[in-house]
C-alpha cells in the first residue's frame, strides 16, 4: 500500500521520487529512501500485493501510459507523470493528474550524515581493532 504519510512532496505537491535508488526502508510495501519513493522505469521482476518491483526493491513505474487498475498501468507498473501540469485530484492523500497518472518529481537522496561527532565516534572504535 502506498502511504502518503511516509513520502515527501515538492512545492507543487508532487510526490518526490528517487529513480533507481535502493530503498532503505519499506512500510506496507512502500519502498522509501529518506522520504523519497524509490521507483525504477524497468520491467518488473517481482510482484507483491498488487505491486511490481525490480530485484533491488524499487517499485516499477512507467511514464506515458494511463492507469487501468487503480494507479497501475496495464503492465502492472505505477503510472506516473513528471509533467508540470496541475494536480486534478487526490486519492488516499496522493496527487493525481486528470489522466489518472500519479504526479511525481525526482528528488535527490541526501548523503549520509557524516558530522564531526559521527566521524570521531566511528574512528575511536576503528583504533581498537587489531
Amino acid at each position: 500500500m502506498l502511504n502518503h504519510q511516509l513520502l515527501t512532496f515538492d512545492a507543487d505537491g508532487h510526490v518526490k521520487c528517487a529513480l533507481g535508488e535502493v530503498p532503505t526502508e519499506f512500510n506496507g510495501g512502500t519502498p522509501i529512501n529518506n522520504g523519497l519513493l524509490c521507483i525504477a522505469e524497468l520491467a518488473p521482476t517481482e510482484y507483491l500485493g498488487g505491486w511490481s518491483y525490480i530485484n533491488n526493491g524499487c517499485a516499477c513505474a512507467i511514464q506515458g501510459l494511463n492507469p487501468v487498475n487503480g494507479p497501475f498501468a496495464g503492465n502492472g507498473r505505477l503510472a506516473i507523470s513528471v509533467q508540470n501540469t496541475g494536480i486534478d485530484h487526490y486519492w488516499c492523500g496522493l496527487p493525481f493528474l486528470a489522466n489518472g497518472r500519479m504526479a511525481v518529481s525526482f528528488g535527490v537522496v541526501p548523503p549520509p550524515d557524516t558530522g564531526a561527532f559521527s566521524n570521531a565516534f566511528s574512528s575511536a572504535f576503528d583504533r581498537l581493532e587489531p
